[in-house]
């Protein structure tokens, strides 16, 4: 017992020093002075720890495992979903404000490494991340979120933007704690995905539901092969229902294209009569994905270089790129003169909401999902009506 006590305190000296020396030098740190400042030779060192980049990702795990245990002590005793993402938010922003040489480690060194997508540690992120899948679960089947929620969205734009303000306030410096912002935060992210007041509009329009899933029928089956039977079932109504608003096949055929061509001159609208600040906003947040979409290249580049790098706060490129987001300040503030956007929202965290929900889902993207070109545009449209939804006054 003593000899396994002794081999654990050296293991954990070793883990300290590493945080400390790893947080200020990154990389750069050195297998021989983190030994030296644990007391160990290296030939100690490695035998607990493979290589440097082990040790690293071990050093996260450790504190990962911590915050994990301490996250579901939290939020013990709490039956709201609304209440248990408000106490998962302000947890993770209090662990890194008080924690921050492995919030440096986990975001600066870590998240943009393939290499930790592979190593045992990255599954306690997961589990992180499955807590907070589970709590948006849990609040779509008891009504107290949207119905049409994408669990893989609103995962992105809660750690996304979690993941932004711990950056601003360790790299950029703008805040001295992420946890102030909490209110501004719950302020964008509660609107986002709480259902709106009467019906849900999945549960109202059958038609529209019936018309949505005749789409993906016909286009998985081909018309000539496509049957009532199977809509009906995939729009959870009877055929009989859908009887009721279309006279038989074809008639439904025709319905759904005159749907899609009519959302489609929507879309025209908003994008040759931009006037009004939430169409801006649509606009601006769609431009920034789509360019961004079309140049993956980049993108890595801005992720890993950029996004999760310390130095990128302090380098001559971050002003034009602060310039560049910030821009969406003028078009909150004119939403705020007329009315369309609440006018609480603080649009610093806005921007980091956007900049966090563009981070993460570009990650998954990238490494996790790689999804057609087809998906990733439907999910940067439901992004967007997230993000809207966020920000828009509740008559809009």
């Amino acid at each position: 017992m003593v000899k396994n006590g002794m081999i654990r305190d050296k293991r954990q000296k070793i883990l300290d020093a590493a945080e400390s020396i790893m947080s200020a030098k990154g990389r750069g740190a050195t297998i021989s002075e983190i030994s030296a400042a644990s007391g160990v030779t290296d030939s100690v060192l490695y035998h607990y720890f493979k290589n440097k980049e082990d040790l690293l990702f071990s050093v996260t795990q450790e504190r990962l495992g911590d915050a994990l245990e301490k996250l579901e002590e939290q939020l013990q005793g709490i039956m709201d979903p609304a209440s248990q993402l408000s106490k998962l938010i302000w947890f993770q922003l209090y662990y890194h404000d008080t924690h921050p040489d492995y919030a440096n480690l986990l975001l600066f060194e870590c998240r943009s490494s393939k290499s930790f997508m592979q190593h045992e540690a990255y599954n306690l992120i997961k589990r992180w991340s499955d807590i907070g899948r589970r709590i948006i679960t849990q609040g779509i089947a008891e009504g107290a979120f949207r119905q049409d929620l994408s669990l893989a969205i609103v995962r992105d734009a809660v750690f996304g933007l979690v993941d932004m303000e711990n950056i601003q306030s360790l790299a950029a410096r703008e805040i001295p704690q992420a946890n102030t912002d909490l209110d501004a935060i719950l302020d964008l992210v509660l609107p986002m995905i709480r259902p709106v007041a009467g019906p849900s509009p999945l549960a109202a329009d059958k038609a529209g539901r019936i018309l949505a899933s005749a789409m993906d029928v016909f286009a998985a089956k081909g018309y000539q092969n496509a049957t009532i039977q199977e809509i009906s079932k995939s729009a959870e109504v009877s055929e009989g229902t859908i009887y009721e608003y279309f006279k038989n096949k074809e008639d439904l055929l025709f319905s759904t294209l005159e749907r899609q061509f009519r959302n489609n001159l929507d879309l025209l609208d908003e994008l040759f009569e931009v006037r009004t600040p939430l169409r801006k906003l649509k606009r601006f947040m769609r431009y920034h994905f789509t360019v961004y979409l079309t140049q993956p290249g980049f993108v890595k580049i801005f992720l890993f270089d950029a996004i999760y790098n310390a130095r990128f706060y302090t380098s001559h490129a971050y002003p034009p790129f602060k310039h560049y987001i910030e821009s969406v300040y003028e078009i909150l503030d004119e939403g705020k003169q007329d009315g369309s956007i609440r006018p609480e929202i603080d649009n610093r965290v806005f921007r980091n909401l956007f900049m966090g929900i563009f981070s993460h889902m570009a990650l998954r993207w990238l490494f996790t999902e790689k999804g057609s070109q087809t998906d990733k545009i439907e999910e940067i449209d439901a992004a967007v009506s997230m993000l809207s939804r966020a920000v828009a006054a509740a008559d809009r």
